[in-house]
């Protein structure tokens, strides 16, 4: 239910702590399960709108996550790609934060 309404989140919404004896601070497996629930729910014209507002909040979410030391890479290319290339008008925020991962 919380992935169909993913596109109405803040940054703050999605920083969930990891759960205990995971190495890495957030809980991106959490984020990565909320995104799949939203692109399967979606497919009206009203969608495209929604896709956009969830792809601004994931280059936000992944500058955030990417300066975690312990962030498999793994996880960072699965946040990275789960979104449809429609999701975003610019790339710009994805290559900070991949700049910002690579550099960590």
């Amino acid at each position: 239910m919380i992935g169909s309404q993913l596109d109405q989140a803040t940054l703050d919404n999605l920083l969930v702590p990891s759960p205990p004896g995971v190495a890495y601070l957030y809980d991106v497996n959490l984020v990565l399960r909320f995104l799949r629930s939203f692109l399967r729910g979606g497919g009206c014209w009203v969608f495209s709108a929604r896709l956009k507002k969830v792809g601004s909040l994931m280059d936000l979410y992944i500058a955030e996550v990417a300066p975690d030391s312990c962030l498999k890479p793994s996880k960072f290319v699965a946040l990275a790609v789960a979104l449809p290339e429609s999701a975003r008008d610019s790339h710009d925020g994805i290559y900070r934060a991949m700049d910002m991962y690579l550099e960590v």
